[in-house]
């Protein structure tokens, strides 16, 4: 289950745990990787600006509902002189989410309604409204 999970650059902590009192969420701890990239330009850095501990919700696994938690660095850029988060290739446009799963509620939408799709995926409609809009408008 844990290669499901070994995203570009990062490795996976061998220990899965939940949260205190939602049995049907699990928390995949991802580590660091040393490169860090700006996401304005694109160019690689020595240092950060600073980081803070986000939970990315990811694909499901069965109905237990899956939440990576890994640090974000912002970047202070010398090339381009801006702080920006770094650039992560699976992290979606909105940074709480994994890119395979903002396709997946995409791909949902076509199937079936914005309630029924938040209710299955335990999502407020406005975003599921949001990620389906960005299925529909094809890759940048």
């Amino acid at each position: 289950m844990l290669d499901t999970y070994a995203f570009p650059g990062f490795r996976v902590q061998p220990a899965v745990g939940g949260l205190f009192g939602d049995p049907k969420l699990r928390v995949v701890t991802l580590t660091r990787r040393p490169k860090k990239v700006c996401g304005s330009c694109g160019r690689s850095q020595m240092g950060w600006y600073d980081s803070k501990r986000r939970r990315i919700r990811d694909l499901s696994c069965g109905d237990t509902r899956v939440v990576l938690e890994v640090h974000v660095r912002r970047i202070a850029c010398r090339t381009c002189g801006l702080v920006k988060r770094e650039r992560l290739d699976w992290l979606s446009e909105n940074p709480f989410y994994a890119e395979r799963f903002a396709f997946y509620v995409g791909r949902r939408c076509v199937q079936g309604t914005l309630q029924a799709v938040a209710k299955e995926l335990n999502l407020d409609w406005h975003t599921v409204q949001g990620a389906g809009e960005a299925v529909h408008a094809g890759p940048a």
